[in-house]
């Protein structure tokens, strides 16, 4: 059976004058009369726009804004708390001169389950903080894959570095985690669930770069550079997905791509190579 939610879309007003608003965060209002603030923590969008723009007082507020909306959610007996009807609930949330936001009018939707109400929700502004495990299979997600399943056997610690700078002509590359079974092998997390052509071809243009300026410092030192790759979940960019492994795959550069699927395996693989060799 569909609920119906009330929701509110914040923007941030750049400028007044000109009438130019990003979105920022959405406040909802659940049947059981729950709130639930959604609200970003990528604010690239607006730095790219305003070069004036600090983003951190404005992560700062938003943080605050959800404070305010779970002590709420706490305290109040009803369903309007301060506000004297549904309209001007969102201007008890936020008075609309306290910041450069201001919430959008009430409108109304329905949904057949949670899931489906933060997918909707998500689909007004990227990489919402509230909205669950429908979240980008990122680096950091990619990286948690690989090092829950290696660190949870213990003495491994001191046998996989974390974190490692390499340099060769004045440039220098961060890698996520090195370990060793005949070649050093350079762990990176590669992540291409991105919903736009023009971002998969600058990651894999940059990733390309790097291998293959440091092509001559893998083959003096026996390096293999690992990359961990989630694909895309937006079907209209598969295709350029496709492309940008082949280009990487093409590289000559010692390397090794495992796909997401398959990064259990390769930490077993990991895990197995090191706990049965007591010389490294």
């Amino acid at each position: 059976m569909n609920f119906k939610v009330h929701y509110s879309i914040l923007k941030y007003v750049h400028s007044r004058v000109l009438d130019e608003s990003l979105n920022v965060g959405v406040l909802a209002i659940l049947p059981s009369h729950e709130l639930k603030f959604y609200f970003t923590e990528d604010l690239g969008r607006i730095k790219h726009l305003y070069g004036d723009f600090k983003p951190s007082f404005l992560k700062s507020y938003l943080r605050s804004l959800s404070d305010k909306v779970n002590k709420q959610n706490h305290e109040s007996s009803g369903l309007f708390g301060d506000a004297k009807s549904l309209d001007d609930f969102p201007t008890s949330i936020l008075r609309l001169d306290d910041t450069s936001l201001e919430f959008g009018v009430i409108r109304q939707a329905s949904f057949k389950n949670e899931k489906s109400l933060d997918l909707f929700i998500g689909s007004f502004i990227p990489q919402l903080v509230n909205v669950e495990k429908e979240k980008r299979h990122d680096e950091p997600y990619l990286r948690s894959l690989f090092s829950k399943r290696l660190f949870s056997n213990k003495g491994l610690e001191n046998k996989v570095k974390r974190d490692q700078l390499i340099k060769y002509n004045s440039l220098e590359y961060k890698v996520d985690f090195q370990w060793s079974n005949g070649t050093t092998n350079l762990v990176k997390a590669l992540s291409f669930d991105l919903s736009d052509a023009s971002s998969i071809s600058n990651k894999i243009a940059q990733s390309v770069g790097y291998l293959n300026h440091f092509q001559p410092l893998a083959e003096q030192n026996n390096y293999r550079f690992d990359f961990l790759v989630a694909p895309p979940r937006t079907k209209s960019v598969f295709k350029n997905f496709d492309q940008a492994i082949k280009i990487l795959d093409d590289v000559g550069t010692n390397k090794k791509l495992i796909e997401e699927d398959k990064i259990s395996q390769y930490s077993d693989e990991a895990v197995n190579y090191l706990l049965s060799r007591e010389d490294i």
